[in-house]
């Protein structure tokens, strides 16, 4: 079964469609770039993006370039990226106008947005007001909605029952829609702490409470985001069966097989 063409925001600020296969071929490789946002830490969890990098190479035959990228709102950089992501620790503020102008452009165009919340599970309330003020000033009538259990979120390279972070609270993903695609993803379990290492290679935070196999299914939801946007649409079905099963190493349990 071949997926749809895969998009690329590309270098000429065209939009470029892919075959998922042919991805390594083309010589393109992908940025798992950060934005920065009025108000949210660019440092608190520093070297999850090149983990995520390193292990979608591994696992996948999507080309990843490890070094962590930081996009502003403004101006045109923004659209060499189709994935950003946004670690946040507390409720967002609007950005000034031209920063809510670069966001909704770049959404339109095609961009996905992925907002990995780190904070106090008692502002997660709070978070999810903020994150829609947000978006509905961006693209009125933009609204987030709980992602369904059977998402092809959850199926676009590995097979998940959940979400997965440091943290193991949240049952649901959260995501905007734009036309039939998910343009702003929400994570809720700090995904991207379960991914952050050191310098020194260690991880910086245990996961709890399902320690290493919890840290693994992270791993899975952060490679089935990047796979979601560079390959659009998949049959329900199967996906890549032949393929999948030559590159997943071990299953985590019974009802994660196909």
């Amino acid at each position: 079964m071949v997926p749809r063409p895969m998009v690329f925001l590309a270098a000429s600020l065209a939009l470029l469609a892919l075959p998922c296969a042919a991805a390594g071929d083309a010589g393109m490789r992908l940025d798992l770039a950060q934005v920065r946002f009025p108000g949210t830490p660019l440092d608190s969890r520093p070297g999850a993006l090149a983990t995520l990098a390193r292990e979608v190479a591994l696992r996948t035959s999507i080309p990843v370039d490890p070094v962590r990228v930081v996009v502003p709102l403004e101006g045109d950089e923004i659209r060499r990226h189709p994935l950003l992501f946004l670690p946040v620790e507390g409720p967002l503020e609007v950005p000034p106008p031209e920063a809510l102008a670069g966001l909704g452009g770049w959404l339109q165009r095609g961009g996905t947005l992925v907002i990995d919340f780190s904070g106090d599970p008692g502002e997660v309330e709070r978070v999810l007001e903020s994150i829609s003020r947000v978006l509905d000033s961006a693209l009125p009538g933009l609204r987030l909605e709980r992602v369904a259990s059977g998402s092809i979120l959850y199926r676009t390279f590995y097979r998940l029952q959940a979400p997965a972070g440091r943290i193991q609270l949240f049952p649901e993903l959260y995501a905007a829609t734009l036309g039939d695609r998910l343009a702003v993803v929400v994570s809720l379990n700090d995904l991207l702490g379960a991914l952050d290492r050191r310098r020194d290679g260690e991880w910086r935070f245990r996961v709890v409470p399902g320690g290493e196999i919890q840290r693994e299914r992270a791993v899975r939801l952060g490679v089935n985001l990047v796979a979601y946007v560079l390959c659009l649409d998949y049959k329900n079905e199967k996906v890549h069966l032949d393929y999948l099963r030559s590159r997943r190493s071990w299953r985590l349990d019974p009802e994660e097989a196909e």
